[in-house]
C-alpha cells in the first residue's frame, strides 16, 4: 500500500488502489470551499481527487 502528503495529511491508497482519505483532510477541504470561497473544482484538482 502506498501513501501520500496533501495538505501535511498523509492519505494512503487501499489495495483496489483508491485514496482513503482522512477525515480531518476531508474536514479542511469543507472549510476552505465554505470559509475562503475555494471552488470544488480546484481543491479536487489540488488534492489529486480528479486524477486516475
Amino acid at each position: 500500500m502506498s501513501a501520500h502528503e496533501v495538505w501535511g495529511f498523509t492519505v494512503r491508497k487501499s489495495a483496489s488502489g483508491k485514496n482513503i482519505w482522512p477525515n480531518q483532510l476531508k474536514r479542511e477541504a469543507c472549510r476552505r470551499i465554505r470559509e475562503d470561497g475555494a471552488v470544488a473544482g480546484n481543491i479536487a484538482a489540488e488534492l489529486g481527487a480528479s486524477s486516475r
